[in-house]
């Protein structure tokens, strides 16, 4: 991630988050589009006004997974699953999938500790 002087929500800001266990994201008062990264600028309607930072909820759907057979990163942790996940509020982020993904499953927010700092898994409930 690129950090400009008019970026609202920096790398930091967003891994203090997590290891207070909360999920953020920027929504556009424009559109009401949300993402992550943390661009600084809506990626729906273009260069709007300065997004909001808002909590998430943590809960979505997969839109879907692959998974990793080998980890150059954490060769002690593989096999794993990486899903794609669409949260309610919009934003689709990426994180470890926690159980058996399916089409559209349901799933929620789990803060893990991994190397040294809090991450975001995804755990499926439906």
């Amino acid at each position: 991630m690129s950090v400009t002087s008019d970026t609202v929500l920096s790398s930091g800001q967003w891994w203090n988050a997590l290891a207070e266990e909360r999920l953020l994201m920027l929504r556009c008062p424009k559109c009401g589009a949300a993402w992550m990264p943390f661009l600084p600028h809506c990626p729906d309607c273009g260069r709007g006004p300065i997004p909001e930072v808002v909590e998430s909820r943590g809960a979505g759907r997969l839109y879907s997974w692959v998974g990793v057979q080998s980890s150059i990163s954490s060769p002690d942790e593989a096999p794993f699953v990486v899903g794609s996940v669409i949260l309610d509020e919009g934003a689709p982020i990426y994180g470890r999938l926690l159980g058996e993904p399916g089409a559209e499953a349901r799933v929620e927010a789990v803060f893990v500790e991994r190397g040294g700092r809090t991450c975001v898994d995804f755990e499926v409930v439906g």
